[in-house]
């Protein structure tokens, strides 16, 4: 039949349109490197670097999904110790937890401490995005909160008590808690940030009142408790009928 396509003529077509998607993929996500100068097996922490190129990824997007971020590195320092191993999207790293890791980010030297995302995430934000430019540019330090899920300098973590934290007689292990960081890098303002945030809370429930729209909506660790919906609500002014 006129203007039939043979199959036959298509076969090698499709095999090197694969080949090529298969070497462009892998470039991508294995570009080259420089080598580095081996590291001796004593040196390496232990954990896993579980399935090839996901690495441990997709645990740790369930994890997050079902607000259990902080029991997924749990399980892992029961298993292998507060510093240990993986890899996520074909990018081996360490995680360092606790009060070690706490004073490690406080006190380290400047050039020591720089932000780098996963070989996939660059390629696809960019060498110039927020997360990946340092120094005299930008300068991002992940925020420290596991630690105020340990146990050890807060019992009960999950238990919503603001109690634990008033008073100027509290004290809490070196490093354990640092809302305004700590060591060399404490926020010179912290005591400023009290003040105005004190101020902005006397003024709103002085002055408004508001209700949930969800009342039993959920929290959701992605990696910090934030509302699964954002905390929708309704607000009124004091003497305003709801």
């Amino acid at each position: 039949m006129d203007g039939a396509i043979n199959p036959n003529t298509q076969t090698p077509f499709l095999i090197a349109t694969i080949a090529v998607i298969v070497v462009v993929l892998f470039e991508w996500l294995y570009p080259k490197r420089k080598p580095s100068p081996p590291h001796s097996e004593k040196s390496i922490p232990p954990g896993s670097f579980g399935l090839p190129i996901f690495g441990e990824l997709l645990g740790w997007i369930r994890a997050l999904e079902g607000g259990a971020g902080y029991k997924w590195i749990e399980e892992r320092v029961g298993r292998y110790g507060p510093v240990f191993k993986t890899s996520f999207m074909g990018t081996k790293m360490v995680f360092v937890t606790g009060q070690v890791s706490n004073k490690f980010v406080f006190t380290s030297p400047d050039d020591m401490l720089q932000s780098h995302q996963p070989v996939p995430i660059v390629h696809m934000t960019g060498e110039q995005s927020i997360f990946e430019v340092h120094g005299g540019r930008h300068k991002l330090v992940q925020w420290v909160t596991l630690t105020h899920m340990d146990e050890t300098a807060f019992p009960e973590p999950e238990k919503f008590d603001p109690s634990r934290f008033e008073g100027a007689t509290k004290s809490f292990p070196p490093y354990m808690y640092v809302p305004f960081g700590g060591g060399q890098r404490v926020c010179p303002g912290n005591d400023y940030a009290r003040v105005s945030l004190s101020l902005i809370v006397h003024h709103l429930v002085t002055n408004f009142r508001w209700s949930m729209l969800i009342p039993n909506e959920p929290i959701v660790r992605i990696p910090f408790a934030d509302p699964a919906m954002n905390l929708p609500i309704k607000i009124y002014r004091r003497g305003e009928e709801a």
